[in-house]
């Protein structure tokens, strides 16, 4: 406060008196960056969002890769049948090895190094899950390699 006068900002809705438009603006950016800071408050919980999304994404796209984009039916079944417990998996993997705590505007070797080693956990993990518990389907094992590889 300077003179009594409080400072008036451009993303400050108060201070908006050019019409709706500027001050529909301004409150859009105000709940924006509400959202941003209470996202960054849960950041790992974001984290575990974005890797368990990058794992799925990258299982599909190995699966639509290893059958040359046209899947069989009893495939898309063990898709299906897997799909969830992979992004758990990877998820445990990545907690493991503390890739939620990281910035990763800064990564080393170090991080590359725990990035790979939690992805072949967490692939190691998958294919041992497949194998053992009946009522997942197997899944094969250049699907694995594949999704490893991505």
């Amino acid at each position: 406060m300077v003179n009594g006068v409080k400072p008036r900002y451009l993303h400050d809705p108060q201070s908006v008196t050019h019409g709706t438009w500027p001050a529909l603006g301004a409150r859009l950016i105000n709940t924006a960056e509400s959202y941003l800071r209470g996202l960054y408050s849960h950041r790992r919980l974001v984290a575990s969002v974005a890797f368990a999304s990058i794992a799925v994404v990258a299982y599909l796209a190995a699966f639509l890769l290893r059958f040359e984009f046209r899947i069989p039916g009893d495939q898309a079944a063990v898709i299906r049948g897997t799909l969830a417990v992979r992004g758990v998996v990877r998820v445990a993997s990545n907690w493991v090895f503390g890739l939620g705590s990281a910035h990763w505007r800064f990564v080393g070797p170090y991080d590359v190094t725990r990035l790979v080693a939690a992805t072949t956990l967490g692939s190691v993990v998958f294919y041992l899950l497949t194998s053992a518990v009946p009522w997942l389907p197997a899944v094969p094992r250049s699907v694995l390699v594949i999704e490893w590889l991505l």
